[in-house]
């Protein structure tokens, strides 16, 4: 679960930065472990508190009782005392996005094995071109690619741009494959 997680959190573009290892929390004087397995910062300076819900209750008997365990209230309260939004992710939840979270598994590789080399000039030539033309999927950055390792850096690029915000792209929907394609992020603006 905490992998799912991870990819769900690196997949969502308001994310600007990510605290995977929360420090011990200290409420009303009583030393607690780590109230949340991640915390994210969004471009709003707001917080998340991420929690893993790995119970799987009956179905049958789903109850109130159950509900208000996760999260707890000592979770609410610190929380609430930062400013900070508690976000419960379960099972189910990961099941629902299967698809994007496998998608974001094989991206991240991408933009891993380009960690060394600066990507910047190529995500503004990607936006431009994205800005300019329209659409475009990775079949059409193959084509334009020079060579293979070209390639995998604007593959990279194109990720990265997702993971900031700039460019939407549909591995929620299908499979990653050269025919994934990337469009302007009307939710952000980035227009």
């Amino acid at each position: 679960m905490e992998w799912a997680n991870f990819l769900l959190v690196e997949s969502t573009p308001r994310v600007l930065t990510v605290d995977y290892a929360p420090r011990p929390n200290i409420l009303g004087g009583t030393h607690h472990a780590a109230l949340a397995s991640i915390v994210a910062y969004n471009f709003e300076g707001a917080s998340e508190w991420h929690v893993l819900d790995a119970a799987e209750p009956d179905e049958k008997q789903v109850s109130l009782a159950y509900i208000s365990k996760v999260p707890s209230k000592t979770l609410i309260r610190a929380a609430q005392d930062v400013g900070a939004v508690v976000v419960v992710r379960t099972k189910a939840d990961f099941q629902a996005q299967a698809l994007l979270i496998s998608n974001w598994a094989r991206a991240l590789s991408w933009i891993a094995a380009a960690r060394c080399h600066g990507l910047s000039d190529m995500q503004e030539r990607a936006f431009s071109t994205i800005r300019a033309t329209g659409p475009m999927t990775l079949r059409a950055v193959q084509r334009d690619a020079l060579d293979p390792q070209a390639f995998a850096l604007a593959v990279a690029a194109m990720f990265r741009l997702v993971q900031q915000g700039r460019l939407a792209c549909d591995l929620h929907l299908h499979p990653l494959s050269l025919n994934t394609k990337f469009s302007l992020n009307r939710e952000t603006g980035d227009v």
